[in-house]
């Protein structure tokens, strides 16, 4: 069974190739990507970039949306072969985080998944995360510390205590339906827009989990004040215990009220043993270049060190410890002016963010972290 669905999943792949293609000729046409192509005296030629995308389809049957981003069209890149696909990873990542337990036949993904689950096993522990405000689903909702649901029109109670928080889908990923929730007496707004009861029980269709919001460290502020700027910090289960071995710093830019990446965000590379970040940041491609500054405030991102960073790599290292049953995860973590919060943990994490930042590839690394049981 196990050859047959390999033979299967490579069928399948195969079968997009057309839809890839036209997804390819999209892509090295979209004028979006070309602020990372740099000095055009270091640049390859259009038909060797072409030429590279066609052997990437080829031997990773999906586009590489990352080409310009890793540098890939630099006469001085890196070789190709040293780059690992999304799919590739995706497929190797899965294996190590579910199946880690498979005699015990358990997967402790879920408790990173789900945004709700993971708060609320965050708080029995006395681990430090955002306090929990609600669950909101299908109309109604659930009151931290309440027993029942109470209607929907329990938000627009006067009575009941105001609070400024952070609505999430709770299977959201990538910034997925994130909303900043505030409730002022009878006045609920997202992301800074006054909703009816009808309004919002349009925008919240499905299972929403409501978390106070973090006031961030002052000196994040000065960065961009508009959203909860995070670390993101990445572990790995060892032998030796769960290991630091990455980090990024990330902002919010463009009036968005979340920081993630994929919705216009910026990263940052953080030296993980001095804390201090990279001079250059990075938008996703189809929000814009590098940067040395951030373009809302001018701050340079170069030798900057976030407030805590010792504690904040410490607290990881210490939360991974009580997730054994998953060997890497990317732990969210804000800073506050007493020190750190965790957000959320991802076992879904991006590897393009690290080949992408250190224009290099990650695929050796990974096949060396690849076995289910840690080293």
């Amino acid at each position: 069974m196990t050859m047959l669905r390999k033979i299967a999943s490579f069928l399948l792949e195969w079968s997009r190739f057309p839809a890839n293609l036209a997804k390819l000729w999209s892509f090295m046409n979209d004028p979006r990507i070309l602020p990372y192509t740099g000095d055009p005296a270091n640049t390859r030629s259009r038909a060797l970039a072409w030429l590279d995308q066609i052997v990437w389809l080829i031997r990773h049957r999906e586009v590489n949306e990352f080409y310009y981003l890793y540098r890939l069209d630099g006469r001085d890149r890196a070789d190709l072969s040293s780059y690992i696909g999304y799919e590739e990873f995706r497929k190797l990542r899965d294996r190590i985080n579910f199946n880690r337990h498979l005699a015990a036949s358990r997967n402790y993904s879920i408790l990173l998944r789900d945004k709700f689950v993971f708060n609320k096993y965050m708080e029995s522990i006395a681990l430090p995360v955002p306090p929990t405000i609600a669950l909101i689903e299908r109309g109604s909702v659930r009151w931290a510390g309440e027993c029942g649901p109470a209607p929907l029109s329990s938000l627009y109670d006067p009575h009941r205590p105001d609070f400024s928080s952070y609505c999430k889908y709770v299977y959201g990923e990538c910034g997925e339906k994130i909303f900043r929730m505030i409730k002022q007496g009878d006045i609920v707004t997202l992301d800074d827009r006054r909703m009816t009861e009808n309004e919002l029980a349009t925008a919240l269709d499905g299972v929403f989990f409501v978390q106070r919001e973090v006031r961030q460290h002052p000196e994040l502020d000065s960065f961009y004040p508009l959203t909860t700027n995070t670390l993101r910090l990445y572990t790995v289960m060892t032998r030796r215990g769960p290991e630091l071995f990455y980090g990024i710093m990330r902002f919010g830019a463009n009036g968005n009220r979340v920081d993630n990446w994929a919705i216009g965000g910026i990263i940052i590379k953080v030296d993980i043993t001095t804390g201090e970040l990279a001079t250059e940041g990075y938008f996703k491609p189809e929000y814009g270049g590098v940067v040395t500054a951030h373009p809302a405030t001018g701050r340079p991102f170069a030798g900057y060190r976030p407030p805590f960073f010792s504690e904040s790599a410490a607290l990881a290292k210490e939360t991974h410890q009580f997730f054994h049953g998953i060997r890497h995860i990317g732990w969210d973590i804000a800073i506050t002016a007493d020190g750190p919060v965790i957000i959320e943990g991802n076992d879904n994490w991006e590897i393009s963010v690290m080949q992408a930042l250190d224009r290099r590839g990650w695929k050796q690394w990974m096949y060396e972290n690849s076995s289910p049981e840690p080293r």
